[in-house]
């Protein structure tokens, strides 16, 4: 309860420095701009997770596996973190390339066309997440 009220606390100080400070006209333009640039900030890193949602569940939908040499993922029991921890990774820069796990790859054992296929698709996808996460960068950087 008490750290409730000290964050309560806190809240309000900062809103009550913020508002006497948009009294003064120099300060005015500066907090302006400062609240336009959070909500523009705000609705691209939505935007971003939304897509790296998307693609991780694209890759849960495809059957792919968990690219883990290094036994990073080892304490984390659900697939969906790992997936997501290795979607994030893939579009900061630590690429990894993909592949489908064991149960889909024991379905597709006997169908040499659906295996190329499937795991063609699975390629196509990463090549449009490399090539999505890239641009959003550029984005983010102009």
């Amino acid at each position: 309860m008490e750290i409730l009220l000290q964050g309560v606390l806190l809240y309000q100080c900062f809103y009550k420095v913020n508002y006497f400070i948009r009294i003064y006209d120099s300060y005015c333009f500066i907090m302006t701009m400062i609240f336009c640039i959070a909500s523009e900030c705000f609705a691209y890193v939505m935007f971003v997770l939304v897509s790296l949602f998307g693609f991780v569940k694209i890759y849960e939908l495809l059957h792919t596996g968990i690219n883990d040499p290094g036994d990073e993922y080892a304490q984390i029991r659900s697939e969906f973190i790992q997936r997501s921890i290795q979607v994030y990774k893939n579009a900061a820069g630590e690429i990894t390339a993909p592949n489908l796990n064991d149960k889909m790859m024991a379905r597709l054992e006997g169908g040499t066309f659906t295996y190329v296929l499937i795991f063609g698709f699975v390629v196509f996808m990463w090549i449009c997440q490399q090539l999505f996460f890239g641009v959003a960068g550029t984005f983010f950087i102009a």
